[in-house]
């Protein structure tokens, strides 16, 4: 999908970031400035400004908490309102996902969140640049999964894994789409089960090798920080599981590794 997506701070109007991808026609600073303006003058006025449409362009705009507003411009006749609305929650919950709720209403030093927001970037940019499947998937907040034959074996063995990392939540992880998952996993959100999918099909791990992420899960966990950790068996087979502070990262890769 070919956008624009702009993040301001509510209050005053502060840009946060701003990202372009896609064939679509570019737009300037001071229009940028602009779209920001009209729905900070709508909203001093008591009126909501949600959608509206060009020769060129389709602009949607929404609010959180107050605190962020986002932008997103696409091609004219891309996707129905309600999709692009859904997929603005979507935008806002990866926000949380990589920078906590408590840290994004408060946001008291904007050019440290400047900074820290950018941890987003990799997993909207896996989100947004989707396939035509992958991407009907993500508007419907569905999981994309794998099925296979030795299913029940697989689930055997990620239980194992799972309790050896002290985590109740865990997935395995086939040619980019779940093969199994404990049963807590599947009890998170959908919000939740698409941005950690896009997630652990991001990070970059090479085969043997895991990497660990500070993650807030949006709406089962947005205040308090839990840590996401990928293992690469092989080549596009991944396990991923979500701890607390405990145990460490070595100990987990030694009890399930060995040394």
């Amino acid at each position: 999908m070919a956008y624009h997506l702009m993040a301001f701070k509510c209050d005053g109007g502060i840009p946060l970031f701003t990202k372009t991808k896609g064939n679509i026609d570019p737009i300037s600073l001071s229009l940028t400035a602009s779209l920001n303006g009209v729905h900070l003058f709508c909203s001093s006025n008591d009126a909501q400004l949600l959608s509206t449409t060009t020769n060129e362009f389709r602009i949607f705009w929404k609010s959180y908490h107050s605190s962020v507003t986002l932008i997103l411009v696409t091609c004219n006749g891309d996707y129905r309102d309600w999709l692009m609305s859904q997929l603005l929650d979507l935008i806002f919950s990866v926000l949380v996902f990589t920078y906590g709720l408590d840290d994004i209403i408060s946001m008291k030093n904007v050019d440290q969140a400047k900074k820290e927001i950018k941890a987003c970037f990799p997993i909207l940019d896996s989100i947004l640049q989707s396939n035509d499947s992958s991407c009907m998937s993500i508007l419907t907040l569905t999981t994309q999964t794998f099925s296979a034959s030795e299913n029940v074996i697989l689930q055997n063995h990620l239980d194992g894994f799972s309790e050896a990392a002290q985590s109740q939540y865990g997935c395995l992880f086939i040619n980019a789409a779940a093969a199994v998952a404990t049963k807590r996993w599947w009890e998170l959100s959908a919000v939740e089960l698409v941005i950690l999918e896009h997630t652990v099909i991001w990070s970059d791990v090479s085969q043997g090798t895991c990497s660990e992420l500070a993650i807030y899960l949006p709406q089962t966990s947005p205040s308090v920080p839990h840590r996401l950790i990928v293992f690469t068996l092989m080549p596009d087979v991944k396990v991923a599981v979500i701890c607390g502070t405990s145990p460490s990262l070595d100990s987990i890769t030694q009890k399930i590794f060995g040394n």
